[in-house]
Order: C-alpha cells, then sequence, then structure tokens
C-alpha cells in the first residue's frame, strides 16, 4: 500500500534503480499524471545521460540545417530536369532550320503534334523553346481579333517567326493608362526605373485580361502570371540582351514578356530595338556564346562585355536590328523568352520615353534562378524568390485549379 495516494503498489525497475508504480483496486497501473511524478525518479546518472543525448541531438540537427542551406545555394535539385536538351550547336542548328525551309522535302523541323504548315527550329524536340509548340493554339481564338484588328492567329505565327508582335489589348482602360503614365512621369530621371511598384494602376497594367490571355494563346496554352514590373520614364539605352539571363526557370525558358508604350514612341526618345528571329536560337547564356561566370568580369562591366558579344553574333548571323520606333500609346510589343533585345539611343535628352514592361513566368517551373550569377557546370545555382512555385496545374484543367491566377491574384494585392 503507497502511504502518499492510498493505492497499493508494485516494485518495477527503471533500468537504472527499483520504484515502485500505484495500481488501482483492480489491479491496473494508475496513470494519473501527479500519481506517476510522485513514484517516479530519476537517477543523477539518468539525468547526465539524457542531456548527452540531448546535446548530441541537437549537433546533429544543426548540422544538417547548415548542409541542407549551402547545398541548396550550390547544387541543383536532383529532381531537376536536365539543363539542356540534346541539341545541335545553335549556328548549325539555324542554318541547317534555314536550309530546310528551301527544301519542299524536309520535314526535321515539323513538330509531331503540330500540324501547320509553317516549321521554326522550336519545332524540334530537343530545342529550349519547344514547349510553346508541343500544344496547337487554342482554336476558339484563332479568329478572335485585337482592338487593331489583327487576327489572333496570324498574330501567332509572326511571334513564332519573329518572336516578338504588336499587340493591342481592348480591355486595357484609358484610365489605367493614364494614371501609369502620370505615375511614371513622376520617376526621378536619375533613377531610371522602378522595379515592381506598389501602385495600384501598374498592377492592373501588368495582370491585364487580354494580355494575360492572348499570351497564353501564344504559348500553347500554358497560363502565364506576372511577377515583375519595370517603369522607365525616360529610354533606357542598354545593351542588347536576353532576358533569360536574369531570370530563368526550371524547366527553362518558361517565362515572357509584354512591353507597354505609355507614350507615343520615336527616332529620338530611345525606343525598344530588337532583333527578329534572335529566339530561334537558344537561351543566349554566358557559356553558349563563349564565355563563363568568372571569365567575365562583375557588375555593370560585365553586362557590357556580354551585350559587345552578343551584338557581334547577331551582325555575324545576319540578324537584322528594328526597333519600335512607331508605337502608340496603349500598345503592347510581346516578346518571346530568348528574343535579344535593348534601347536605342536617345537622341534628344530632352524628351521623356515613359513605357512599362512586365514579365511573366507560366505554370511549370519547378524554381526560378539566374543564369548569369550560376555556374553550371559546377552545379551552382543562383535562385531567386520572386514567387513560390507554381506546378499544380500542369494537366488540370482551369476550371479545376490554376495556381497561375492565383499568383496573378496576389501579384496584383501586394499593393499597401
Amino acid at each position: 500500500m503507497n502511504r502518499r495516494s492510498g493505492l497499493p503498489s508494485s516494485p518495477i525497475s527503471t533500468g537504472w534503480r527499483s520504484t515502485t508504480v500505484p495500481f488501482d483496486n483492480n489491479g491496473k497501473i494508475h496513470t494519473s499524471r501527479r500519481a506517476l511524478m510522485r513514484h517516479l525518479w530519476i537517477t543523477p546518472s539518468l539525468w547526465f545521460l539524457l542531456f548527452g543525448v540531448s546535446v548530441l541531438c541537437g549537433g546533429l540537427f544543426a548540422g544538417s540545417v547548415i548542409f541542407t542551406r549551402y547545398h541548396k545555394q550550390t547544387a541543383v535539385p536532383k529532381s531537376a530536369p536536365q539543363l539542356y536538351g540534346m541539341m545541335e550547336h545553335n549556328e548549325v542548328s539555324y542554318q541547317g532550320y534555314l536550309d530546310c525551309l528551301k527544301d519542299p522535302n524536309c520535314d526535321k523541323y515539323k513538330s509531331p503534334t503540330n500540324s501547320n504548315n509553317t516549321t521554326y527550329p522550336h519545332d524540334y524536340p530537343g530545342h529550349p523553346w519547344h514547349w510553346t509548340r508541343v500544344n496547337a493554339p487554342d482554336a476558339t481564338l484563332d479568329n478572335k481579333r485585337d482592338c487593331q484588328n489583327n487576327r489572333y492567329r496570324d498574330l501567332y505565327e509572326q511571334f513564332h517567326q519573329q518572336g516578338f508582335v504588336i499587340f493591342q489589348s481592348c480591355s486595357m482602360q484609358a484610365t489605367v493608362l493614364d494614371k501609369v503614365e502620370e505615375y511614371t512621369a513622376t520617376i526621378p530621371k536619375a533613377a531610371g526605373r522602378v522595379q515592381t511598384a506598389p501602385v495600384t494602376a501598374v498592377k492592373e497594367l501588368a495582370a491585364d485580361p487580354d494580355t494575360l490571355e492572348f499570351v497564353r494563346y501564344l504559348h500553347g496554352g500554358r497560363r502565364p502570371f506576372p511577377f515583375q514590373t519595370l517603369n522607365f520614364p525616360t529610354g533606357t539605352q542598354q545593351g542588347i540582351h536576353s532576358d533569360l539571363i536574369h531570370f530563368d526557370t526550371m524547366p527553362r525558358t518558361l517565362m515572357s514578356a509584354a512591353w507597354v508604350a505609355l507614350e507615343d514612341m520615336n527616332d529620338d526618345n530611345g525606343p525598344l530595338r530588337y532583333f527578329p528571329g534572335s529566339h530561334h536560337w537558344g537561351t543566349w547564356d554566358y557559356d553558349e556564346i563563349g564565355l563563363t561566370v568568372k571569365g567575365v568580369p562583375k557588375g555593370q562591366q560585365s553586362q557590357e562585355v556580354y551585350s559587345q558579344e552578343l551584338e557581334r553574333l547577331a551582325v555575324k548571323a545576319g540578324l537584322e536590328e528594328q526597333r519600335a520606333n512607331t508605337m502608340k500609346k496603349g500598345q503592347s510589343l510581346i516578346w518571346a523568352a530568348g528574343l535579344l533585345h535593348g534601347g536605342a539611343p536617345q537622341n534628344n535628352p530632352a524628351l521623356t520615353r515613359k513605357s512599362q514592361v512586365t514579365h511573366y513566368y507560366f505554370e511549370g517551373a519547378q524554381y526560378y534562378w539566374v543564369p548569369h550569377l550560376s555556374d553550371i557546370a559546377k552545379g551552382e545555382i543562383f535562385y531567386r524568390d520572386d514567387a513560390p512555385r507554381c506546378t499544380s496545374a500542369d494537366y488540370a484543367p482551369k476550371q479545376i485549379l490554376s495556381c497561375a491566377d492565383e499568383q496573378t491574384q496576389r501579384f496584383v494585392n501586394q499593393v499597401p
């Protein structure tokens, strides 16, 4: 009988010293917390053992956290697909494409899932932009027209052939455009630009319904969502580049952009310039054009070296520069991932060139990264955290789930 609890007791072994545990009147162990705390006691040796085990577990946990963080910063996840498909060298592939177009019997670049008469380099399954041609465009939108009376299907063919198209949205409200223009005019010229401005009108312009629908149409039904905006009060006069070196995805090239003129463009205010057809060449990574991360100086100088090399290659390839010097306020120039573009010289420094560019990701990206800050050969990846992964609706109908819709709403709502 236990004197404190008034219950019968029985000796048991704790592994270190015998003690007693109270029983109830039916012979079962009395499991009340108070009773157990009164009768179970721990020797100093056991306290020492538990302390040592806890220290060991804490050390292992801390080590695993450090290793995980280091591993995440320096290695590609095991589940990530290959960085590159099995492709020919860009120059050979592009010349082969040109020769194939002249040969009526050549069907090398014909996509097995696309019955279009016109063929493009990215119909070849190994091309990094092939995903845009796996699915034919939505036939219900083929005959829809933008507010310049251009048929969607005609714009689709131009987009895939040249890598850009000028689009006039019918849902883009004049009041929103005016508000964005007014905001952009307040940006100091010295600042150059404002990234992802927390302004409602800026976000509304980025999520324009017709633009989202049309970008999706151009990319075979893959749903886009905005992740960044840039507002420019004047021309950038930026060297040519591919957006993919700044923000890419895995799988690769799941991005696009729409550049909206907030005022009429002309030859003197530094209009956008670009090289039609350059998107056919691939991703334009540093190592693809013979540069390496270590071999290129850091900072702005690295961008200048990169742009100079691209200029040289574009001339060598026979690509001809074009300029968006006739665009009107409210028109959008939508370009493909990999299209080489930049800013033309601003001949008249007194002029403005108010514009907004919105960059879009597409559903299906496992993660986002910065190629020009990464060393692919070593698997050292510089990740971006622009948005959570959006992979939940690769094949699910939009009516069931669209993480792109959720991401768009999240982006729009991120205002004070």
